[in-house]
């Protein structure tokens, strides 16, 4: 991002209102993309961007002041964008709209993944990664890059602030790189590919590469059951093959010289560590601290952290527990909980239907939150709405796969 004033300033922001103003001044008498289904799908998100904010309206008066301040900068910087995504799609939308913005996407891994090789060359010479040069241009660089010991482990983050993002984005990379190679019969994919998934490994995010394995495993199931045109394949066995050999390859390196971070590995890869344990001792605190009308309809959104926050020390500032699923259930409750799983079922069978590779893309972007904070990110609304529009206005009749 770069820094105006006291402002911080992302350059996918520009991008977006860049087209949506350009659109507003210059293409009003464009005719918006549209066929009679995407009605279906901007009604799908509507129902989205509503319940998300009638929940918080509705307990804001539950709050304390931090909850509230948090409430209506959650609900500018994240909640009313999902409306401005759906207006992008519609204005700009189409068979090439999704595929641009995931191929950007992937660019960005790949680069990244580049950032977090060379950092972890800089910490294992044993100093930190200059970033001087890119603040001498006007890129902020967050003071947390400088945590680069993360549960005992080297960490490093790429240009993200967070290793868990770094190796969450490359997921993303992975899965489209493997639908361009099909497509395009590049060499030079599959090495993206590969580098994408060094950096998931180097990170060792349990959440992204738990995501990719199960993206892996309805890709084989596809194939194996669901295959009657031949058009489904397995998502990278090459990949996964180099994944698992260098797994153990680098596992019995690390043991050979330090026991102990081995062991830290094993943790982690075993969910044996506290940030593991911590999610269900969320669970178990907030359902007996609840009664009937939370459970159902939850406390609101973006209070997760105040509605834990007696137990967990969280009621003077803001925190929310490291997983979506269990924010979605404690924030909206049971009931949204479920609109929200049969949607994803329901809009993956579709998407399986005419590209089985975005279907993947769509199961993953979602299985993120399972275990991290991922969907509240904006760029996770931002494929949730495009996936989903593009579902509607795209079908078998006409599109190939």
């Amino acid at each position: 991002m770069f820094r105006l004033g006291a402002y911080n300033l992302r350059i996918c922001d520009v991008v977006f209102w860049i087209l949506l103003f350009y659109f507003l001044l210059f293409e009003r008498k464009k005719r918006f993309f549209y066929n009679k289904n995407i009605i279906k799908g901007v009604l799908i998100i509507f129902s989205l961007f509503f319940w998300l904010t009638i929940s918080g309206f509705l307990n804001y008066n539950t709050y304390n002041d931090v909850y509230q301040d948090y409430f209506v900068k959650y609900y500018i910087n994240k909640i009313i964008w999902i409306l401005l995504y759906a207006v992008l799609y519609m204005a700009y939308g189409g068979k090439r709209f999704v595929f641009n913005i995931l191929l950007g996407m992937s660019i960005c891994v790949t680069i990244n993944s580049i950032f977090v090789l060379y950092e972890y060359n800089s910490i294992m010479h044993g100093y930190l990664p200059d970033y001087s040069y890119l603040e001498k241009i006007g890129i902020y660089m967050d003071s947390k890059k400088d945590a680069v010991i993360n549960q005992n482990m080297i960490r490093p983050t790429g240009l993200m602030l967070d290793p868990n993002y770094t190796g969450g984005y490359a997921g993303i990379g992975v899965i489209f790189f493997d639908y361009l190679y099909r497509k395009i019969k590049k060499r030079i994919y599959l090495f993206f590919q590969i580098v994408a998934v060094i950096s998931m490994f180097v990170v060792f995010s349990r959440t992204g590469l738990f995501s990719l394995f199960l993206a892996f495993l309805f890709s084989l199931f596809l194939y194996l059951f669901c295959n009657r045109s031949k058009k489904y394949k397995p998502l990278s066995p090459l990949i996964f093959f180099l994944l698992i050999i260098s797994a153990i390859l680098i596992g019995l390196y690390i043991y050979s010289f330090d026991e102990a971070y081995y062991e830290s590995l094993v943790d982690r890869l075993t969910m044996s560590d506290s940030s593991a344990g911590t999610r269900t001792l969320y669970l178990e605190y907030y359902l007996q601290n609840i009664n009937i009308v939370q459970l159902l309809f939850g406390g609101g959104t973006s209070a997760a952290g105040l509605l834990l926050g007696r137990g967990f020390n969280g009621i003077d500032y803001v925190w929310s527990p490291e997983s979506n699923i269990i924010s979605f259930f404690i924030e909206q409750g049971c009931i949204f909980l479920f609109f929200y799983f049969i949607l994803c079922i329901y809009i993956f069978r579709k998407l399986t239907i005419v590209n089985y590779s975005y279907a993947l893309l769509f199961l993953y972007i979602n299985a993120i939150g399972i275990s991290y904070n991922f969907l509240g990110d904006r760029t996770f609304y931002l494929l949730f709405v495009s996936l989903v529009l593009w579902s509607y206005t795209n079908n078998e009749r006409y599109l190939k796969t």
